[in-house]
């Protein structure tokens, strides 16, 4: 089940991000199992999860919960989602990825900088 929060739940998603985020709670049964923020960049969206607890049935149904975050996107016009990993050494992210229909990942070079 997914639940549009109101703003950045408590505890998760360390970094500051912008007003163009939208939250969400993704639950198994009665407990959240994730929350996703979706980064809205015109007609493009960023993904960004924080797992809380992982299983077979939980993969099933973020499966399914994927396809409802996707149909929100597209009622707000989105036409295509990014997701991105910073461990360029995590051999399950090909995987994970996959479950939502996302391409295989693809080596980029990324420049970042603290002003």
């Amino acid at each position: 089940m997914v639940k549009k929060l109101s703003e950045k739940p408590s505890g998760y998603f360390k970094t500051a991000y912008s007003n163009n985020f939208m939250w969400f709670g993704l639950y198994y049964k009665k407990d959240p199992y994730a929350y996703a923020a979706i980064e809205i960049l015109g007609v493009f969206a960023s993904l960004h999860t924080e797992i809380v607890m992982w299983s077979h049935n939980i993969a099933r149904t973020m499966q399914i919960d994927w396809e409802e975050i996707k149909f929100i996107c597209k009622c707000l016009g989105i036409k295509e989602m990014v997701a991105s990993n910073n461990d360029v050494n995590d051999k399950r992210w090909p995987k994970f990825i996959r479950l939502f229909g996302f391409d295989e990942p693809k080596p980029i070079l990324v420049s970042r900088q603290e002003i």
